[in-house]
């Protein structure tokens, strides 16, 4: 899962005690991985991130899926390029 901060984007859950990025952009579609499990396990590991989710197949994506694995929003993929994620993580907050 590409983690980001600071302009650096790692790849796997964050270490325990390591500084974590203030928004995570998660594919739910990963390979081998069940996004919505990894989006579940998120806050344990970075309690103050944002998380956005996104897919490019969007069929199975309901409000109370995303609700129920922690994430504050869902973005489909053929709109990352029009959206502002800078404004969707600061608001994800409130």
């Amino acid at each position: 899962m590409p983690v980001s901060g600071g302009g650096i984007v790692t790849t796997g859950m964050p270490e325990p005690g390591r500084e974590c990025p203030d928004g995570i952009l998660l594919d739910i579609n990963l390979p081998g991985r069940d996004g919505f499990a990894t989006a579940a396990a998120l806050p344990e590991a970075c309690p103050s991130a944002r998380i956005v989710l996104t897919s490019a197949d969007v069929r199975h994506v309901a409000a109370e899926i995303l609700q129920g694995c922690s994430a504050d929003a869902f973005v489909p993929k053929e709109e990352l390029a029009t959206t502002d994620l800078g404004d969707l993580f600061r608001r994800a907050g409130t």
